[in-house]
């Protein structure tokens, strides 16, 4: 089947989206109505790629960052990661750690 997911960044560190925070809600609750679009169109909504902090990356983290998507991509791409596994993660960042 299809599947979906974001890839985003944010000026805002991590702990920015929580509630009792900046933010008041986590990224994938921002995120909802596209989930629920997914769901519509009979896709497969999988964790998002993030970049928390984009403002104040240096750029050896900027390089850091897009060498990660690219990884994820491939990742993805060549099915060495199950559908199960890309559902249940926070962030798909977390292929790469």
């Amino acid at each position: 089947g299809k599947f979906f997911f974001n890839a985003l960044t944010t000026g805002s560190p991590k702990i920015a989206f929580q509630e009792g925070q900046f933010h008041e809600h986590s990224i994938h609750e921002f995120l909802l109505p596209i989930s629920q679009m997914t769901k519509l169109c009979n896709m497969t909504y999988i964790a998002p790629f993030v970049i928390h902090g984009t403002n104040i990356l240096k750029t050896e983290d900027r390089e850091k960052a897009k060498s990660d998507y690219h990884k994820v991509l491939k990742l993805i791409a060549e099915d060495k990661v199950d559908l199960k596994t890309l559902t249940d993660l926070e962030y798909l960042n977390e292929l790469i750690k």
